[in-house]
């Protein structure tokens, strides 16, 4: 068949919510905490470090992630991160190819979550 044109199995219910996932990400957004990934292509790790809004570590926060290819179809890279430090994080990744990709990150701390993508040049 052709292209219905709809992106999302539900548009209808996704639009009826919409202003709940502005809310959530402006709630997000005030928490004003920040993700600073380094990628160093000669381990293949990925490593950072996540702080508050005030510029403190986050110490004992629970960070997950995956890399999204944004050019191409493919499927999610998960990244098994590991704490190394007060608020830091590291993780080794089979790269499949090099190039742009989209690290989304998941940050839960005392209650709340934090989610961030970061586009990174992976060479």
């Amino acid at each position: 068949g052709s292209f219905s044109g709809l992106y999302t199995s539900k548009p209808r219910e996704r639009g009826l919510h919409y202003n709940d996932v502005v809310a959530e990400q402006k709630a997000r957004d005030a928490l004003g905490w920040r993700i600073t990934p380094a990628w160093h292509p000669e381990t293949s790790r990925l490593e950072g470090a996540v702080f508050d809004g005030a510029g403190r570590p986050l110490s004992g926060a629970s960070i997950s992630a995956e890399l999204v290819r944004p050019v191409e179809k493919r499927a999610p890279v998960p990244v098994a991160l590991d704490a190394v430090g007060t608020a830091r994080f590291s993780g080794f990744v089979d790269l499949p190819v090099r190039g742009n990709w989209d690290l989304d990150v998941v940050v839960e701390y005392d209650g709340q979550h934090f989610a961030q993508t970061k586009r990174l040049y992976l060479k």
